[in-house]
Formats: structure tokens, C-alpha cells, sequence
């Protein structure tokens, strides 16, 4: 009977062992909340998105902020330097558009073009911004402008109707 009771024991304790250590990123996932998560009573947490080191993908990063606010995100991005740092954020407009889809558009002062990038980084730059916005705003589309016109770089032009898409990300 001990010897019944011990292999029980020891089955019982691998198996708290092995669920306990499985790896639940295989396990479905629910559908995105876009409600930005609480981290106590008075913060939130939103996600900026930066390169990894070879400028070839967007990374994550969770930040805990006192609110969410399109000058939050703004500094948040100074920080991680994915914008110049004396970047002025001009303005930032939220709206629905005649298709009924959520619009996001922001414009930077002429210092957002003070940086010295290859086209693979300051695509992962614009990439960034426009994702991190999207993302913690819940928009469709997204514009970025500079000094009210559209942006334009020695490697990238964008034309009235070009706007970042939610759907270019997934």
C-alpha cells in the first residue's frame, strides 16, 4: 500500500510539474482587446513598438503611462528614440471618415526630419510610429504629416491618399 501511495505521490507531482511549466503560447489566443490595460488605479499600459537591432522587425514594448493621449505616446517614442528628440508634436486628429473607418493623423514639426537613416531604418521608424498609434488608438488608417504637408525623405514620398493601414501589420 505505501508503495501504491508513493508512485501516486510522485504521478501527481510530475503532472502539477509539467502543467505548470507547459508552454501556453501554442494555446488559442481571444481576440485582441484594444482597451488599454490598467496596471493600478490611476495608469494604463499602452505598447510602443521599436526595431530590433537589425532593423528588420517591429518589437513590443509595454509602457506604464498616467493616461493615454497622442502626447504620451509621442514623448514615450522620444524615449525609445524611434523621434528626434526636439521633435515638436504639432497635432494629432482622431476622427471616422465617410467609410466608417477610424482615422488617426498626425503632424510633426520640421525637426521629425533631423535624423540620419538608411531607408531600411527610417522605414522601421515610420513603421513604428504609425503601428503604435494605430495600435493604442484603435484606428483603421493613419497619416503622418510634417509642418501640415505630406511626408517626404530623400527614400520615401508619401501622396495625399497614402495612410498606414491596420491591416499592413498583421
Amino acid at each position: 500500500m505505501k508503495k501504491f501511495t508513493f508512485i501516486l505521490l510522485c504521478f501527481l507531482c510530475l503532472s502539477f510539474f509539467t502543467v505548470g511549466c507547459s508552454d501556453s503560447s501554442n494555446l488559442p489566443q481571444s481576440e485582441e482587446d484594444n482597451t488599454p490595460k490598467s496596471n493600478s488605479e490611476n495608469s494604463v499600459v499602452a505598447t510602443i513598438y521599436t526595431s530590433d537591432k537589425n532593423a528588420e522587425n517591429l518589437v513590443n514594448k509595454e509602457v506604464t503611462l498616467s493616461e493615454i493621449t497622442a502626447n504620451t505616446i509621442f514623448e514615450e517614442l522620444k524615449n525609445v528614440d524611434i523621434i528626434v528628440p526636439d521633435t515638436k508634436l504639432n497635432k494629432f486628429d482622431k476622427y471616422e471618415d465617410a467609410d466608417n473607418q477610424t482615422v488617426g493623423i498626425i503632424d510633426f514639426s520640421n525637426e521629425f526630419y533631423n535624423f540620419n537613416l538608411g531607408s531600411s531604418y527610417e522605414s522601421i521608424m515610420l513603421d513604428s510610429i504609425a503601428k503604435t498609434y494605430i495600435e493604442n488608438f484603435n484606428l483603421d488608417k493613419f497619416k503622418i504629416l510634417v509642418n501640415g504637408e505630406e511626408y517626404q525623405s530623400g527614400h520615401i514620398l508619401f501622396d495625399d491618399d497614402d495612410y498606414f493601414t491596420k491591416d499592413c501589420f498583421n
